[in-house]
């Protein structure tokens, strides 16, 4: 719980790409189904369905 505020500011102004660090990918609604059978086989990588297109990297 110490670093839980630093991790938090961090995050909030992009000293650390969380994408990265995290296995995160963001994909268009479109690529759900492919993500999500991804996921399914066991791939470690967390997906971010982005449904209108706001978020980066989709």
């Amino acid at each position: 719980m110490n670093y839980s505020y630093d991790l938090m500011q961090a995050i909030l102004w992009n000293r650390i790409d969380v994408q990265s660090v995290m296995d995160i990918a963001v994909v268009p609604i479109q690529g759900g189904v492919d993500a999500y059978k991804s996921f399914s086989d066991g791939s470690s990588k967390k997906f971010v369905i982005n449904p209108n297109g706001y978020l980066k990297n989709s």
